[in-house]
């Protein structure tokens, strides 16, 4: 909800996120949360945190690299390109989706460590089988997918959230157009 008020608020009133947040500002926004407003709790909670991971840590290294400008920049860069977007906030299920839409979708990743939610794979990936079905067009981010998907991307990256800074692919999916055309036909079900 917070990450959408943020979104919200760059895109379409002024609000310019803070550029600078020392470790012990960070602290005090996760701790009192409820004190501040949305769209600075987002920005702090994601932006400024280790890996991008909500409240993953206050981000540093070494070499004085600087994330909270550099997350900053990101986001206003970003939000210059989403003036006519409409944003919403509940659950992807219960969404109005118009007419021959594009859905991007990023999941909580099965086998991963989430985001502190419960969430049904199989009942996801069936709605996603809807959509498609309706003649929208589905993309999906995941490590995996199931075989009525297919990868049309992938790129591999360091994974530095655990200590093994394993290698990492992330992947996009799309309904192949064989088993979105198997969905329209009346003998199928």
């Amino acid at each position: 909800s917070d990450l959408i008020d943020m979104w919200e608020a760059v895109t379409y009133n002024k609000y310019e996120p803070p550029e600078t947040i020392n470790k012990e500002m960070y602290y005090t926004i996760k701790n009192s949360s409820r004190n501040f407003t949305p769209e600075l709790r987002a920005f702090v909670s994601v932006g400024c945190s280790f890996g991008g991971k909500e409240w993953g840590g206050y981000a540093k290294n070494k070499n004085g690299r600087n994330y909270v400008q550099e997350s900053r920049r990101g986001l206003m860069q970003k939000a210059r390109k989403l003036h006519g977007v409409i944003f919403s906030k509940g659950s992807y299920d219960n969404m109005y989706i118009p007419p021959k839409s594009i859905i991007y979708c990023d999941p909580p990743y099965k086998n991963s460590t989430g985001y502190n939610v419960e969430f049904d794979h199989d009942l996801f990936w069936k709605w996603c089988r809807a959509k498609a079905s309706e003649d929208n067009t589905v993309f999906i981010s995941e490590y995996e997918a199931p075989e009525d998907f297919i990868e049309i991307w992938r790129k591999s990256w360091k994974c530095n959230l655990s200590d093994s800074k394993k290698d990492s692919i992330e992947k996009l999916f799309m309904m192949s157009k064989s088993s979105v055309n198997d969905r329209k036909n009346p003998m199928f079900s």
